[in-house]
């Protein structure tokens, strides 16, 4: 008998948030066919969700986060290591921002830069 009842139920998302998320996905595929993001889906359904429902989503997110940091820590090595090199490419992007609204042109070594600093954050530098 719990194997009717498992395979009944199996695919059946039965979380509160499940459910919302689910639906918000489904009337954004409706609404949206040429595409969303994952936070357009997020953001439809924690409007959709119940607040009383709120406090126990948002522990299940901040637990799942942390769970996920910690089963990962190259990742997340690689990930904080690399946050100089996306400091110094968003200043350069700003400075060529900056120059452009001024109406001067882009030097060649800023370009030459902000390829350097491409090829790093991909990790092809030469």
């Amino acid at each position: 008998m719990s194997d009717v009842f498992e395979e009944f139920v199996k695919g059946v998302n039965a979380s509160p948030w499940g459910l919302v998320r689910d639906e918000a996905e489904q009337r954004l595929l409706w609404e949206r066919p040429k595409g969303f993001t994952a936070q357009d889906v997020g953001r439809l359904a924690w409007g959709w969700l119940h607040k009383d429902w709120h406090g126990p989503v948002l522990d299940h997110f901040f637990y799942t986060d942390w769970k996920m940091r910690q089963s990962r820590p190259e990742e997340l090595a690689r990930f904080e290591a690399a946050q100089p090199l996306h400091a110094r490419a968003a200043e350069a992007l700003a400075e060529v921002d900056a120059l452009l609204a001024q109406g001067a042109e882009v030097t060649p070594q800023l370009v030459a830069s902000l390829v350097k600093l491409a090829r790093t954050a991909i990790g092809g530098a030469r």
